[in-house]
């Protein structure tokens, strides 16, 4: 339902979303939030497939994800969501994570533009959505400034397979698939012991079947830096992630 602009989505953590370690894991993380975000662009009638038909799409620039304690296994979940057009240019849609008590235990929020599919660049909002889009909540917008820097060190490296199911109705890589790549740059021992409580995906390429890339990554501790690239040393995103050891 929608209450003073805040649509709120209810679900549990299932176990085909978890980790060994009974934790949420990256890009099933990111499904949750879009699924909420999904339902309110559902409501306006400005879903992916409503856009493809006035030859635009949705794209993302960047998620930034901020959890108080790894989400496990079974723990109910309310995603509370709501969006903010800015200079008619871009989106910032953000999200309040709920327990079942009504405790915040995580918050994120992404950036997103609307792209003219044959030409592949940017138009603005008002062209393609209604003034209710551009007027939906007089909350301000949390933006996140800067881009993540380049690796500082290398790791890891972890070569990248496009797969079919990768591919999104626009025939480019869905973004959750790139949580799920730069996954494979934590170590098994992290992953089998540690719950995610962080993560930033900046977007910079479109990623295709044909597209031939490698995820390099760096470590400070249990905090990692991600790079995906392609052979000529294009980067196509920029990532990090933040693991917390959980307690026996």
């Amino acid at each position: 339902m929608v209450d003073d602009k805040v649509f709120r989505v209810s679900a549990s953590v299932r176990g085909a979303w978890v980790s060994p370690a009974l934790t949420i894991k990256p890009p099933c993380l990111l499904d949750v939030l879009q699924m909420a975000a999904d339902r309110v662009v559902e409501d306006l009638h400005l879903t992916m497939t409503d856009m493809l038909k006035l030859g635009v799409s949705w794209m993302v620039h960047r998620y930034d994800v901020e959890l108080a304690r790894p989400l496990m296994d079974k723990a109910p979940i309310t995603v509370e969501t709501w969006h903010k057009a800015v200079d008619d240019l871009f989106t910032v849609r953000e999200f309040c994570l709920l327990d079942g008590e009504g405790k915040t235990v995580g918050t994120a929020v992404s950036s997103w533009i609307l792209v003219d599919v044959a030409r592949r660049r940017p138009v603005r909002l008002s062209r393609h959505v209604p003034e209710q889009f551009i007027t939906y909540s007089s909350r301000p917008a949390r933006l996140i400034r800067g881009h993540l820097p380049p690796l500082s060190r290398i790791d890891s490296e972890e070569p990248v397979h496009v797969r079919l199911c990768d591919l999104d109705m626009n025939g480019h890589v869905n973004n959750t698939s790139y949580a799920a790549w730069m996954t494979e740059g934590v170590p098994d021992d992290v992953f089998a012991s540690c719950g995610l409580v962080g993560m930033t995906i900046e977007f910079l390429h479109e990623v295709t079947r044909q597209s031939r890339l490698v995820c390099r990554s760096g470590r400070d501790g249990l905090e990692f830096c991600h790079e995906l690239t392609d052979e000529s040393g294009r980067v196509f995103c920029r990532g990090r992630t933040k693991w917390q050891k959980l307690l026996c």
